[in-house]
């Protein structure tokens, strides 16, 4: 008895034709995937609890921080920095949006979390984030250091750059030096004038 032989999809010549459509169909997902691609995915969530989580995720599609323009948005951004332990906020710190890292910065800083705020603050200088401050029907680029002295600290920025003059004063603010050393504060004013003159530099026409 014969048996036909039956054409086989996988013979040579089937492979030639059929591998390079794969091929073509693999790189068209990969590269919607990595288009799509958000930093957020691979961020690590454990010992951070739902409820932070929640108030960062809000604050994210924001990308902003209000200034107590947006009471719900405002609160949101008082509960993550006053209500998330040291560890949250730590983390926090190496999150990929701006807003958030700069509230978890300001968090330790306040509530004086960090135990060396020196070097918190070094971190905070050494991060390029830029964030987006909205005051009244502004928004202001800032970075997350000029965040947190023009808001806390009050430092003087040596720099030979002309420098806007500081925000106002809140009603009934009181400097404190949170826990720096008038050398501490000499280093970073001079870290903070660096880092101001590479940016003006690098942007520079």
């Amino acid at each position: 008895m014969k048996f036909k032989r039956r054409n086989s999809i996988f013979n040579p010549y089937s492979l030639k034709l059929v591998l390079p459509i794969l091929l073509i169909v693999f790189i068209c997902i990969t590269t919607a995937f990595v288009s799509d691609y958000d930093e957020t995915w691979a961020f690590d969530w454990r010992s951070i609890r739902p409820e932070i989580k929640a108030a960062v995720k809000k604050i994210e599609t924001k990308e902003m921080i209000f200034m107590g323009q947006n009471k719900t948005a405002y609160e949101n951004q008082s509960f993550l920095r006053d209500c998330a332990n040291h560890e949250e906020l730590k983390r926090l710190t190496e999150y990929p949006f701006g807003a958030v890292k700069a509230i978890a910065y300001e968090g330790l800083l306040r509530r004086n979390l960090y135990g060396n705020n020196f070097v918190l603050i070094k971190k905070a200088i050494a991060d390029d984030s830029q964030i987006g401050l909205k005051g009244g029907c502004f928004i202001f680029p800032i970075s997350i250091d000029e965040y947190l002295n023009s808001r806390y600290l009050r430092l003087e920025i040596k720099t030979t750059i002309p420098q806007p003059p500081p925000p106002p004063l809140p009603e009934g603010f009181v400097k404190k030096t949170y826990g720096l050393s008038p050398k501490e504060q000499e280093i970073l004013s001079k870290l903070m004038g660096e880092k101001h003159e590479k940016f003006h530099d690098k942007y520079a026409y």
